[in-house]
């Protein structure tokens, strides 16, 4: 077992590693486009490619959607498989933002991470299907690279990368105290930070100024947050899946038509006037059943950080026996990553943890969904590739209680799969 752990070390280690494993990337994710193959746009992919098209188009935007997926699919319409080449070149520029971001390590270790990325099931679909979470993770780890910089420039291209992150999705701008802890904790801090704050502003306030010209108002980056508060702080909302009257259409279905009827009621009025009574509802609903709201906080808690089933549901369509090993790659990748990470951060005390910490924040108001955790994944695996030993005894039985409460959280939901599908 030592010789061949050692053989594979060597084989890591060596210049062509990486890429030899970037091309079997490719490869893998060439036949996963394949095997899905005329599927490429399920689920909110489809709107965002639609957005894009509606965009290029001059029909208008519905800015429903935060813009920053939308613009970068633009260039890719005219493109036979435009959508899936745009995921793949955002992966491949993750690939490389994964050698900068890991440069500490040693180089078998940085290819080891390199092997995760291209055969690690989650990153595999999200590098076919145009999500934003795959781009956000890929801006995430430049902000972080540049944001260690004492060029000011590099503070910029920072703070641009922020602003960015929350185009494609709003609520990681939550990641600001850790931004502003990075530059507070060095020389020149107070200049570092106008930089930076000059640079997060700029293409928000673009965005911001396009979409008043669209709108006559003003919006908080897209229109979809005060629907999402109450989807997610609905009385009928599940109090495990709360995600699920956002993710399903649940028109024709009896149990949910209180719920319809209401819906399409205030969808019907005036949009500032839709915005705020959806805003009232959900408001109101969270505080005349403040124990449901909290109950509901640890259940998207819990979906947050549960494992990922999208590349194996998808496969287990064609074949159960293919869908089903898919589905034990992703498992256990992500709780190597998971368990490692956490290990690694109990004990290190990276200051990276804080974005472990921070970024599940804002899902715990509406809805979570596993998918939500994709762009902590790169800042797991790194922890979990920088353990230090020995650990104290009391730190390791704090650690195997995190252990332990992570497996319920997978076993819970791996019994909510069994209950609805089998």
């Amino acid at each position: 077992m030592r010789n061949f752990r050692e053989k594979i070390i060597e084989l890591l280690a060596k210049p062509m590693a990486f890429p030899i494993l970037v091309l079997f990337g490719l490869l893998i994710r060439i036949l996963y486009a394949i095997y899905i193959y005329p599927e490429f746009l399920p689920g909110d992919s489809f709107f965002y490619w639609t957005e894009a098209e509606h965009l290029a188009n001059g029909t208008g935007l519905e800015f429903y959607w935060p813009p920053g997926l939308i613009f970068w699919l633009r260039p890719f319409l005219a493109i036979p498989f435009g959508s899936v080449l745009a995921s793949l070149l955002s992966w491949l520029a993750f690939v490389w933002a994964w050698q900068s971001f890991s440069k500490l390590l040693p180089l078998w270790k940085r290819n080891l991470g390199q092997l995760i990325w291209a055969t690690f099931p989650a990153f595999v679909h999200q590098s076919v299907v145009p999500l934003s979470h795959l781009p956000l993770a890929l801006c995430l780890l430049f902000a972080l690279i540049f944001i260690d910089k004492k060029i000011s420039w590099y503070v910029f291209g920072a703070g641009i990368l922020f602003g960015l992150m929350g185009l494609f999705r709003p609520a990681s701008w939550v990641l600001l105290p850790f931004f502003m802890l990075k530059i507070f904790s060095g020389y020149g801090a107070w200049k570092r930070f106008a930089i930076f704050l000059i640079g997060f502003s700029m293409l928000p306030i673009c965005w911001e100024i396009f979409a008043f010209q669209q709108l006559n108002r003003v919006i908080h980056v897209n229109e979809a947050n005060a629907y999402n508060l109450y989807l997610g702080n609905h009385p009928q909302t599940h109090h495990y899946r709360s995600w699920w009257l956002g993710s399903h259409d649940v028109s024709e279905e009896e149990e949910y038509a209180e719920f319809v009827r209401e819906r399409d009621s205030i969808r019907n009025l005036r949009l500032e006037t839709r915005d705020k009574i959806f805003k009232e509802k959900a408001v109101g609903h969270i505080m005349s059943k403040p124990g449901k709201f909290i109950y509901r906080m640890g259940s998207r808690f819990r979906n947050f950080w549960s494992y990922d089933t999208l590349c194996s549901a998808f496969l287990l369509k064609e074949g159960k026996a293919l869908g089903y090993l898919t589905l034990l790659l992703d498992v256990s990748i992500y709780l190597i990553l998971l368990l490692g990470g956490l290990f690694g951060l109990g004990t290190s005390g990276d200051k990276n943890g804080w974005l472990i910490l921070l970024y599940p924040l804002p899902y715990l108001l509406a809805f979570a969904h596993p998918t939500y955790h994709l762009p902590l994944l790169p800042i797991l695996c790194l922890m979990a590739l920088s353990l230090k030993y020995p650990v104290s005894r009391k730190k390791n039985r704090l650690l195997l209680i995190i252990f332990a409460l992570v497996l319920l959280i997978q076993v819970e939901w791996t019994w909510d799969l069994w209950r609805r599908f089998f």
